[in-house]
């Protein structure tokens, strides 16, 4: 029998103290195409990448191989056949990813992710993490390309976990799914949690990252080959990860179950204008022609 519960099931930096984090006055960078700058700016959102998408690392957030020999034999008490290496690689599917470089980028990082026209953005990491949080907290995610239902403001919500069938968010009745689904609703539901870390880097093959207990599936989602260590420079990550086992489906009024299918992407709420305000972006670096006269007629006008 299914056991239903009250739950919150997001939250701002739950794994911190999992994770390493530069000094809050440190500051970060991130070069933009001036393209996907044009967009992020003039929609208020930063891009968010689903980790097993990632076609310059197939393995990203993978669990290291000494660690899948650890995983694969610890099995799940209600579906003896599913594995916490199964659980660990369905994850990937549920996390997503956007990167930062904690140091100067380098001119191979300018041509890899910026082009002849690009934007590198200068952050102070503390105010960053503040200004996201409190974002995250108060608005929620902009998720495009996914139903309604997820938008709303909900006093609570059941969550059902069953191992067979995965998460089941059911809402109590039809009025609260209509209520999701109004457009005058200005927050959302949120299934993640935000994360933030350095990315730490070693040889795949070997590494073990458990050690008395097994490893939280936070820790390789900030875990790379030391393969990518020097065409990185140093990563900064943020992470939304949606907790659960398998998949994440919702019912309306006791209704037939339905998988909710994570997107390729999300877009996370960020007004660069108040990020400059509050002194979050500190600085741009720009990169072609365009991306200066953009620069003169957007940033400067609405800053």
């Amino acid at each position: 029998m299914v056991k239903e519960c009250f739950l919150k099931i997001s939250a701002a930096e739950r794994h911190k103290l999992l994770l390493h984090q530069p000094e809050d006055d440190a500051i970060i960078y991130k070069i933009m195409t001036l393209e996907n700058f044009k967009k992020s700016f003039e929609e208020r959102y930063l891009y968010f990448n689903r980790v097993d998408g990632y076609e310059d690392d197939c393995k990203d957030s993978s669990q290291p191989e000494q660690e899948r020999l650890l995983n694969c034999k610890k099995n799940f008490l209600k579906s003896r056949s599913y594995t916490l290496e199964n659980k660990n690689d369905d994850l990937r599917k549920r996390v997503y990813a956007c990167c930062f470089s904690l140091n100067i980028p380098n001119s191979e990082q300018w041509e890899q992710y910026g082009g002849s026209d690009a934007v590198c953005l200068e952050l102070n990491f503390g105010k960053l993490k503040s200004f996201m949080n409190s974002s995250f907290e108060s608005m929620g995610l902009k998720i495009c390309g996914l139903p309604n239902f997820v938008r709303g403001k909900f006093s609570e919500y059941i969550i059902s976990e069953d191992c067979n069938v995965g998460d089941i968010v059911t809402f109590k009745n039809s009025q609260d799914f209509e209520n999701a689904a109004s457009p005058t609703v200005e927050k959302y539901v949120q299934f993640f949690d935000l994360n933030y870390g350095k990315v730490i880097y070693g040889d795949f093959g070997s590494v073990k990252i458990s050690d008395k207990n097994l490893a939280n599936s936070i820790k390789y989602v900030y875990f790379k080959d030391s393969s990518y260590q020097k065409k990185d420079g140093g990563e900064l990550r943020i992470s939304l990860m949606s907790q659960g086992v398998k998949n994440l489906a919702y019912s309306i009024d006791g209704g037939s179950k339905q998988n909710f299918n994570f997107p390729e992407s999300l877009n996370f709420c960020f007004d660069f204008c108040l990020a400059i305000d509050f002194g979050v972006v500190i600085g741009f670096q720009l990169k072609g022609k365009n991306s200066y006269n953009y620069f003169q007629s957007k940033i400067l006008k609405n800053s």
